[in-house]
This record gives structure tokens, C-alpha cells and sequence, in this order.
């Protein structure tokens, strides 16, 4: 593949590769994030629909309000303290099931990495479960 990010298929059609919006970096169309910077922005638009994948994209909300409460220059006060209590109100989310699957997201070896982020899927899904069955009884 040429490094125009522009392939022909069979049929004589050109097949264009996705852009990274932060970026802008051509991107393989298999992968779900920026493999260059490293964004939390989903290149592919199936990713908000796969469970497992998604969990960086749900989260990546609370990196750009991080970033907007104490890096941008004119926000208002009052949308710094509405983005700093959003922060505080979801942080224990955030300890619990972000940094998890954050330090997951930095091993480099996919097939490690995706056994990981199954297994944590599925040990998250069992302590709800649990959770759920500790409520009811």
C-alpha cells in the first residue's frame, strides 16, 4: 500500500482510508483508534456499538473537560466549575473502570491486549452481575 492511503480494488474502484480528526493522519480502516497519536477519537464508526472497544471512547469525554477546565484559555467560570463537578461526580467510574482498561489500551501486542480487554470486560460484567444479585437478594 502506497503511502497515499488511496487503494484500487479489483474492480477499479479507489478505496479511501479514514483521516484521524485529531490528527489528521491517514488510518487502516480495521482499526478503531489512531495508532499515531494515540486519540480517543474513533476512526472507525462502528466503535460506539462494540462493548468492549467502546469504553475508551465513552471515557475520552472526561480528558477533553480535564483538558478544558484547567488548559483552555476563555472559558467561563461558571463552565469550569459546571466541567469540574462533572468530574467529581464521575470520578469513581473513572477509578474503577477507566484506568483499567487505559493501562490496557497501552500494551502494544494486540493479541495481548485484546485478551485483556475481554478478560477485564468480562470481570466487570460479573461484578455487576453480582452487584445485581446481592440488591435482590
Amino acid at each position: 500500500m502506497d503511502e497515499g492511503r488511496i487503494e484500487v480494488d479489483s474492480e477499479g474502484t479507489q478505496q479511501a482510508w479514514p483521516l484521524c480528526t485529531n490528527c489528521m493522519t491517514p488510518c487502516d480502516p480495521r482499526l478503531y483508534y489512531c495508532p499515531n497519536c494515540d486519540s480517543n477519537e474513533p476512526i472507525n464508526p462502528l466503535v460506539p456499538y462494540i462493548s468492549f472497544v467502546n469504553i475508551r471512547f465513552n471515557t475520552g469525554i472526561f480528558i477533553k473537560l480535564w483538558r478544558k477546565c484547567w488548559y483552555e484559555e476563555g472559558v467561563s467560570v461558571a463552565a469550569r466549575c459546571f466541567y469540574l463537578f462533572m468530574l467529581l461526580l464521575f470520578s469513581p467510574l473513572m477509578v474503577v473502570v477507566g484506568i483499567p482498561f487505559l493501562l490496557v489500551g497501552k500494551i502494544r501486542d494486540e493479541k495481548i491486549r485484546n485478551l485483556a480487554e475481554i478478560g477485564l470486560t468480562i470481570f466487570f460484567g460479573l461484578a455487576v452481575l453480582l452487584f445485581v444479585l446481592m440488591v435482590v437478594i
